[in-house]
């Protein structure tokens, strides 16, 4: 599991200070490719697991910078294939929001990247359980802004041009949902179990 250095409520109190006295408007860019590897976590990728299974949980991983650029970060998912959609922490009608502030956080800051002249900013993502259910299709992207600037623009993960998807798996160890190959495999299973019996009472 990632390690987190800063509490939440200390990232947000030294990041409106240093955006209010340096005059950051927005982050200058939003990175995740869910197969790249994670700064300071070994072993994780940016989507981990990459192809999730049902009933496991799914963290996303994702980069901006420079810090205190920015005060607030978003997910914006759907779990039925669509396309979501939204702006500055609020979706649109069938798109779920997951945010770094409020209630209910579910986008954590995790640690600063050193980098020549600054620092840069890793965050994780707690995807809810749901959107690990057998056949689920999930598309996301990931915003960020300025919520201390009027008229902060929100910067997108790869300019949002890119949606991210998954479709989430068996947990049987074979090709998994949708594969084809599943409910063959589920009827060859089930037939060499039937044989395993009758020779048994045989």
């Amino acid at each position: 599991m990632p390690k987190r250095v800063h509490s939440l409520a200390t990232l947000w109190a030294v990041c409106v200070c240093c955006a209010a006295s340096t005059g950051s408007a927005a982050p200058n860019y939003v990175a995740h490719n869910p197969a790249d590897g994670v700064f300071n976590n070994p072993g994780a990728t940016q989507r981990t697991p990459l192809q999730p299974r049902e009933d496991e949980t799914v963290y996303g991983y994702f980069k901006t910078g420079p810090s205190f650029s920015y005060t607030s970060a978003a997910v914006y998912y759907t779990d039925d294939g669509s396309t979501p959609s939204g702006t500055k922490g609020v979706g649109s009608v069938g798109t779920f929001v997951l945010l770094s502030y409020g209630p209910d956080i579910k986008v954590n800051f995790l640690f600063n990247e050193p980098l020549v002249g600054g620092t840069d900013d890793w965050w994780e993502v707690v995807f809810p359980a749901f959107t690990s259910e057998y056949g689920k299709t999930i598309k996301y992207k990931i915003g960020v802004w300025d919520g201390n600037t009027p008229g902060s623009p929100e910067v997108f993960a790869n300019a949002a041009a890119v949606l991210h998807t998954w479709i989430a798996r068996s947990t049987w160890p074979g090709a998994g949902a949708p594969d084809p190959n599943r409910a063959s495999a589920t009827r060859r299973t089930t037939r060499g179990r039937k044989r395993a019996s009758s020779a048994t009472t045989t």
